[in-house]
């Protein structure tokens, strides 16, 4: 890495020429100026540039995935998107071997600029990190450092909450290749250089503790990663019950149709409680397959081997069937659609006659913790979620009780409805995948939404 930029030095040499002192050495060559081919953090950036393949290293500048718009409904594989991700993502190939495995990298780089703002906010406590603190200034380099490494950690499998490293591993094993997933974060001066920017003070979701997990919502949670995960092509994984007219209910405002994970190690009903062991984009906390799934498709797609994301020695095979490409897309060198948040397959309004009506939304569910051990009865291979959207006008009568009432309604839902049955039973041959045309199996989940 130099200049904001990833430089391969597998394969050339310094050429035999006048100009060069060293001949025959190894040459580190960058073959795209990320930078250049950007744009400066705050901008929008589309399309985004196109991926390069040696044959020791494929890079894409300015990853991204599409995702269902947050704020319009969700209509089916058509449906009006939104992106998220800007990310370099590398394969790095032949940096190792094991027996006779060739042992690579998929290197995610990031280059971010911390926005402090000039002045301490006004009416806050003195702060060190503005002016007439002594030192202020290194005491901001010291934070940015200190965040991009612990941030770095929690993806790397290097901190106390995140304990093991994203690998990818063959599905076949015939195929001789396996990788590690590596993040860096690099601090930034400008917007120019930078991928996007993070605001703190006041300008954004860093706080003046976030150099280290903040512990805000369970010990050991840390917002700085979840949003490096935003920076990472990962949506939020809980439902928007805030400022979506649900009275802090399950809204029609979904981050992921359905919302599938929104349980996994947390309870945002009523009282906002998250564990240790909830997933990073959802309770903010440790890492789960799922969240190196993207690393297994890029790799996947730049050599044309299959890849398995294991996590420690639990979760060692997950897999979710790849995404087809949806017109009007047509690129197909870098996947930027996944099953993990895409309905495999979907009935939106559907009716059973009267007047029924309600969303059918069919994940496919790869092995991790939250699928094999978190969900009751599990292992699960798919999720069900069935959305019914439920629209309340109270009059002045009522209004006074709409805090008891939502709750209450919820409750009922839930203990009637709510994960109440499981299927085992499959219509797929043995040892093939569900794709949007061949699908089976799932447990079932209940979800209402409210709006007042």
């Amino acid at each position: 890495m130099a200049q904001g930029n990833l430089f391969e030095a597998f394969a050339e040499r310094t050429a035999d020429d006048p100009a060069n002192e060293v001949v025959g050495a190894r040459a580190a060559v960058r073959w795209v100026d990320s930078i250049a081919v950007g744009t400066a953090a705050g901008n929008t950036l589309s399309p985004r540039p196109a991926r390069t393949d040696k044959d020791f290293f494929s890079i894409q500048p300015f990853f991204e995935q599409l995702y269902n718009q947050t704020n319009l409904k969700y209509t089916g594989p058509n449906t009006t998107t939104q992106t998220i991700g800007r990310v370099d993502l590398a394969l790095l190939r032949c940096c190792d071997r094991d027996g006779d495995n060739e042992v690579g990298i998929v290197l995610h780089y990031f280059r971010m600029l911390f926005n402090f703002m000039p002045n301490a906010p006004a009416g806050t406590a003195a702060s060190p990190f503005h002016p007439p603190a002594a030192n202020f200034q290194q005491k901001r380099d010291t934070y940015m450092d200190a965040c991009c490494r612990n941030m770095a950690a929690r993806f790397n499998g290097n901190d106390a909450i995140s304990l093991s490293r994203g690998e990818l591993v063959p599905k076949k094993a015939t195929d001789k290749l396996k990788a590690q997933v590596v993040y860096f974060v690099q601090p930034v001066a400008n917007a120019a250089s930078a991928h996007f920017k993070q605001g703190l003070n006041g300008t954004g979701e860093l706080g003046e503790n976030s150099q280290a997990p903040e512990s805000s919502f369970s010990p050991g949670s840390y917002i700085a990663a979840h949003e490096l995960g935003h920076g990472d092509s990962l949506p939020d994984e809980y439902n928007e019950r805030w400022g979506s007219f649900s009275n802090l209910e399950l809204s029609f405002q979904m981050n992921t149709p359905g919302d599938p994970f929104e349980t996994d190690g947390a309870n945002w009903d009523p009282a906002q409680v998250t564990t240790p062991d909830s997933g990073l984009m959802n309770g903010v906390q440790t890492m789960r397959n799922r969240y190196f799934w993207h690393s297994a498709e890029f790799a996947r797609t730049v050599s044309s081997i299959p890849l398995l994301v294991k996590l420690g020695n639990n979760y060692q095979k997950f897999e979710v069937p790849p995404h087809e490409t949806v017109g009007p897309e047509t690129a197909t060198t870098v996947p930027r659609r996944s099953y993990l948040y895409w309905p495999i397959q979907d009935k939106v309004d559907d009716t059973a006659g009267g007047r029924s009506q309600y969303d059918l939304l069919l994940y496919a569910m790869g092995e991790d913790r939250f699928t094999k051990h978190l969900i009751p009865n599990g292992p699960f291979e798919g999720t069900l979620v069935v959305v019914v959207k439920l629209h309340f006008t109270f009059d002045a009568t009522f209004f006074p009780s709409v805090a008891a009432i939502l709750p209450a309604l919820r409750n009922r839902v839930r203990a009637d409805h709510g994960s109440k049955s499981s299927l085992r039973a499959s219509s797929c041959p043995t040892g093939t995948r569900p794709t949007r045309r061949s699908t089976g199996w799932c447990p079932t989940s209940g979800r209402t939404s409210a709006s007042t």
